[in-house]
C-alpha cells in the first residue's frame, strides 16, 4: 500500500523554513478561528441537544426522529473529531498531526459525510411515504424499519469509504508507481467523477425526484382540503395537528437536504478544479470545512422549524429532564 505516496498528497510534512509564512494573517486568523470555533460548538452541543431530546422524550420516538437521531450522532462525531483536525490543518501549517492521525481524519471525513448523505436519502423516502401514502405510512415505515435504515446508512457508508480508500491506495498511491503521468491524471479524473456520481449526483437525483413528487401531492392535498373544507370540517379539525407536524417535518427535511446540496456542490467544484488548475490549499481547506459546517447548521434548522427542539433545549439547560416522568412531558403543547 502506498502510504508514503498518499501522505505526500493528503498529509505533507510542514517545512520548518516556510510553514510559518503560510499561516493566515492576524485579521484572517481571528475571522477563521471565530468561524471554525462557532462551527465546532454548534456541531457538538447543538447535535447533543438533538440526541438527548429524541432519546429522552418518548413523544419523539417516531421513525423520522430515529433517522434524525442517527444523523445527529454522525454530526456530533464530526464536531468532536473531524472539525478540530481540519481547524489545525487550516490555521497552523507548522503543526504536524502525523500521517496516521491525518489519514484517519480523512477517512472519517469521507465516511461520516457519506453517512449523512445516505440518511438524507432515507429521510426523503420517509417523507415521501408520509405525504404520498399517509394511510399506509404507519405500516410501511415503523420504528423497527427506521432503525434498520439507520444501520444500513452506517454500514454501507463505512464499507463504501473503505472501498474508496482501497481503490486509491491500489491504483493512485501504489508504491510500484504502476500508473504515472497522463495515466495517473486520467485515473484521478475517473475516481473523482465516480465518487461524485455515487456520493453526490445519484443520491441528490433520488432526493429531487422524491421531493418533486411530494410537492405535487402536497399541492393536490391543499386543493382537496379547500374543496372539502365545509363538508368535513370536524374531520379536518381532528387531523389538523397531525397534518401540520407532517408538513413541518417535510419542510424541515427539505431545508436540511437543500443546505447540504449547496455546501457539498461547492466542494466538488473545487475538487474538480484542483485537477486541472492549481487551487490554493487554504481554499480547499475552507471548502472542506464548509461541508463540515453544514452539519453544525442542522440543529439551527431544527430550532427554527421545530418547537419541540426549543422546548427540549430549555428543559435540558434547566436540568428539568432529571425530574421523574420528565420523559412524558408533552413537547407539542403550547404551554411553556
Amino acid at each position: 500500500m502506498g502510504l508514503k505516496e498518499a501522505e505526500q498528497v493528503y498529509c505533507p510534512h510542514p517545512e520548518n523554513t516556510t510553514c510559518s509564512l503560510q499561516n493566515p494573517s492576524l485579521a484572517a486568523s481571528i475571522i477563521l478561528y471565530t468561524i471554525f470555533m462557532t462551527g465546532i460548538i454548534l456541531a457538538t452541543f447543538g447535535n447533543l441537544v438533538v440526541i438527548i431530546s429524541i432519546a429522552h422524550f418518548k413523544q419523539l420516538h417516531t421513525p423520522t426522529n430515529v433517522l434524525t437521531l442517527s444523523m445527529a450522532v454522525a454530526d456530533f462525531l464530526i464536531g468532536i473529531f473531524i472539525m478540530p483536525i481540519k481547524l489545525i490543518q487550516t490555521m497552523d501549517k507548522c503543526w504536524d498531526l502525523g500521517v496516521h492521525t491525518c489519514m484517519a481524519g480523512i477517512f472519517c471525513y469521507t465516511a461520516i459525510s457519506t453517512i449523512s448523505v445516505t440518511h438524507l436519502i432515507f429521510l426523503s423516502v420517509d417523507r415521501y411515504y408520509a405525504v404520498c401514502y399517509p394511510l399506509h405510512y404507519s405500516t410501511k415505515i415503523t420504528l423497527g424499519r427506521a432503525w434498520v435504515f439507520a444501520a444500513i446508512c452506517w454500514i454501507c457508508s463505512i464499507c463504501y469509504s473503505a472501498l474508496s480508500f482501497y481503490v486509491q491506495f491500489t491504483f493512485l498511491f501504489n508504491e510500484k508507481n504502476i500508473c504515472v503521468g497522463f495515466c495517473y491524471f486520467v485515473l484521478t479524473i475517473i475516481f473523482y467523477i465516480v465518487d461524485m456520481l455515487f456520493n453526490g449526483v445519484l443520491p441528490f437525483s433520488v432526493m429531487l425526484v422524491l421531493y418533486s413528487k411530494i410537492c405535487i401531492v402536497a399541492i393536490q392535498h391543499v386543493k382537496a382540503v379547500r374543496n372539502t373544507r365545509d363538508e368535513a370540517h370536524c374531520v379536518q379539525k381532528n387531523k389538523k395537528g397531525f397534518t401540520e407536524r407532517q408538513n413541518k417535518a417535510t419542510v424541515t427535511v427539505g431545508v436540511v437536504i437543500g443546505t447540504f446540496v449547496l455546501f457539498l456542490s461547492q466542494f466538488y467544484i473545487f475538487i474538480l478544479l484542483s485537477v486541472f488548475i492549481k487551487v490554493s490549499p487554504l481554499a480547499l481547506n475552507i471548502a472542506e470545512y464548509l461541508v463540515l459546517f453544514n452539519f453544525a447548521l442542522n440543529p439551527l434548522i431544527y430550532g427554527l422549524f421545530y418547537p419541540w427542539f426549543r422546548k427540549g433545549f430549555k428543559l435540558i439547560i434547566t436540568c428539568k429532564i432529571f425530574k421523574p416522568d420528565s420523559s412524558l412531558i408533552n413537547l407539542f403543547s403550547e404551554n411553556k
